[in-house]
């Protein structure tokens, strides 16, 4: 069992705490989350591990006409088990997707952009900007299916190709994005923001000096400082609601709820309750960057966690958080730090995210319940962030029971 002091965190009492103020929302991502490399400093892991990416692929492009590029990308895809969006089939039959009138071949760079000088989060055009200002150059429109039909990208965690936009049948500027050895597309509209763990594939102009981009490399995650004074993101108090009266909660308020999400909350109704109404718990959110990793298993998150004097949290609130936290951010994806709770297939966590596109096929900006399935050995990286409990030092803070 993880987290074998599970804490209440907070006293049963409605008046007791510290609540969030919401119209003085704490950003999660701290001020510097970076911590530089200086001259002469031995630790170059980092850098050497930029250099060993810098020509992550290279690609040939132009060489097909739209049309039968388009053919010719459905029939790879179908035939591996893989799929096109229907937005990003869309954006290669609009009249702006542009082919170069010449066959070249390119070399990619597929940073995070944190290793191009963002240190928190940006939207698209600063992106680009930032990107332009150090050389790099924007995608021909065919990359993103070339790249999947010239290399096999069934491992790669999503990437983003950085073109110019192509307007979506939503109305929307749209770029590519591939993940899995699937294709798909991102809006990019102005009040998305980016995090800075998040990789984009850029062109490396020909003739770069490798050695040029040295002066770039100069940030690693600060893991170095961990804050106890950690603002707290939310105090949440609990409603008292049964799992169904909290889905029905969910839906009344527009609120989507995933099968895995649902199938948590189906094994709750069986499950003695660890919270009672009244019950208080105050939320703190923490990278796994934060905590000292660049790639995690959840036990190694959890024990980490538990050693800064953090604490998982009862499975009921992030069913509860979800409801409670519609001033969340767009593009916050906040994992709950909770017992994971078996269901039919596998144990599950749930996530709390407000993104704009979760599926492929949906522009909106909305919030969403989640959850993610719990295999032995799944990895989580150093930009994922998790949602732990702190305990209050109150003598009257009861400890719930395990499950």
């Amino acid at each position: 069992m993880l987290g074998a002091g599970l804490f209440l965190l907070l006293v049963a009492c409605s008046g007791g705490g510290n609540i969030s103020n919401d119209s003085e929302k704490t950003r999660i991502v701290p001020e510097k989350p970076y911590a530089v490399l200086e001259e002469g400093d031995e630790d170059l892991s980092h850098v050497i591990r930029l250099l060993e990416q810098v020509t992550w692929r290279s690609i040939t492009v132009g060489s097909t006409a739209p049309g039968m590029l388009l053919d010719e990308l459905k029939t790879a895809l179908e035939g591996n088990d893989r799929r096109l969006s229907n937005l990003a089939e869309d954006m290669m039959r609009s009249y702006q997707f542009m082919i170069n009138d010449r066959e070249e071949t390119i070399n990619l760079w597929a940073p995070r952009l944190m290793d191009i000088g963002i240190s928190e989060s940006a939207p698209y055009d600063e992106i680009v900007r930032i990107a332009e200002g150090i050389g790099l150059r924007l995608l021909p429109h065919d990359a993103a299916a070339q790249l999947v039909l010239q290399h096999d990208t069934a491992g790669v965690y999503e990437h983003f190709i950085a073109t110019a936009p192509v307007d979506g049948e939503d109305g929307n500027p749209r770029v590519f994005s591939v993940s899995r050895g699937s294709v798909g597309s991102r809006d990019v509209s102005d009040q998305v923001e980016w995090r800075a763990c998040e990789q984009w594939v850029f062109q490396i102009p020909d003739g770069v000096n490798i050695e040029s981009y040295l002066s770039l490399f100069k940030y690693q995650w600060d893991t170095k400082h961990w804050r106890n004074d950690r603002a707290i993101l939310k105090t949440v108090s609990v409603s008292g609601r049964q799992p169904n009266q909290l889905l029905a909660a969910h839906e009344e308020r527009d609120i989507f709820v995933s099968g895995g999400a649902k199938n948590i909350l189906e094994a709750l109704e069986v499950l003695p309750a660890v919270v009672e109404a009244g019950d208080e718990i105050d939320l703190i959110a923490v990278s796994v960057g934060e905590l000292g990793f660049e790639f995690a298993t959840f036990p190694e998150i959890v024990e980490r966690a538990e050693e800064r004097g953090l604490a998982l949290v009862p499975p009921e609130i992030g069913p509860e958080f979800r409801l409670q936290y519609p001033e969340q951010q767009a593009n916050e994806w906040l994992f709950i730090g909770m017992e994971p709770v078996q269901t039919p297939s596998l144990p599950r966590i749930f996530l709390v995210v407000q993104d704009i596109g979760i599926e492929p096929d949906d522009s909106r900006n909305r919030p969403w319940l989640l959850s993610v399935a719990m295999w032995e050995g799944r990895v989580f990286q150093e930009c994922d962030w998790f949602v732990f409990g702190k305990p209050r030092q109150r003598a009257s803070a009861r400890i719930p029971r395990m499950r």
